[in-house]
């Protein structure tokens, strides 16, 4: 589900810088193309890090105890590479 979720998250950074940097008016087609894949790059490489971030997050008596976040394995054991 989560995998799910970050692939439409991918699609929507995508699009919507895409659509953005199609509207700035870039006089060559290949500094729209660069900046494109910058762009993109940046948004998912973040977005990508911060979910992660997220999904391995104890909220355990913090305000953000409402995500109810299920950590499976303790930090950095053999399980949790596999």
């Amino acid at each position: 589900m989560i995998t799910v979720g970050i692939v439409l998250l991918n699609t929507i950074l995508k699009n919507g810088c895409i659509f953005i940097i199609g509207k700035i008016g870039l006089p060559y087609n290949s500094d729209e193309i660069s900046r494109i894949v910058v762009a993109v790059f940046i948004a998912q490489y973040f977005n990508i890090g911060l979910v992660l971030l997220i999904a391995n997050a104890s909220f355990y008596n913090t305000p953000f105890a409402f995500l109810h976040v299920s950590n499976l394995f303790s930090d950095y054991t053999a399980e949790w590479y596999s």
